[in-house]
């Protein structure tokens, strides 16, 4: 999804809604819009094929239901990113869609981060000074180990 982000700020960059200066449009990247489009939306449907490939992989896996919200609303959020993206470089580029699409790759990102968090697990304590053994360990001395 990084990558997706990237690639959707070339295009912006290269499109038509890239800035202005003294009130004429500035173009930053001077690439071919289509091509760029096409690098963007290639890199998004593989990080949409990888999260499908994940819910595959977790279906029979016992904490499935630790990512399953966040695995869900990272692909709803990929789909609307798509159609939008779609519908505002079939229609001529709107700034009102471009403004969306900038919002919800946002939101993306952020939803990202949910999945990324929502993969760690505590699976134990270990004494704060690092040193094993019972002796003296209380709640207040003891780290979290997560598990990646």
């Amino acid at each position: 999804m990084a990558a997706a982000i990237v690639t959707g700020t070339v295009v912006t960059g290269t499109g038509p809604h890239s800035g202005q200066h003294d009130g004429k449009p500035v173009q930053r990247f001077d690439l071919a819009i289509s091509s760029a489009a096409r690098v963007h939306s290639i890199v998004v449907l593989t990080a949409v094929a990888s999260m499908l490939l994940l819910v595959w992989r977790m279906r029979a896996n016992d904490d499935r239901k630790q990512i399953e919200s966040a695995l869900g609303f990272v692909l709803f959020a990929a789909v609307m990113q798509g159609v939008i993206g779609y519908v505002q470089y079939f229609s001529d580029v709107p700034v009102v869609l471009v403004a969306v699409h900038v919002a919800l790759a946002t939101t993306l990102w952020l939803g990202v981060i949910y999945l990324l968090i929502a993969t760690r697990r505590v699976i134990g304590g270990v004494k704060a000074d690092g040193i094993g053994g019972d002796s003296g360990v209380t709640p207040e001395r003891t780290t979290d180990v997560v598990e990646l």
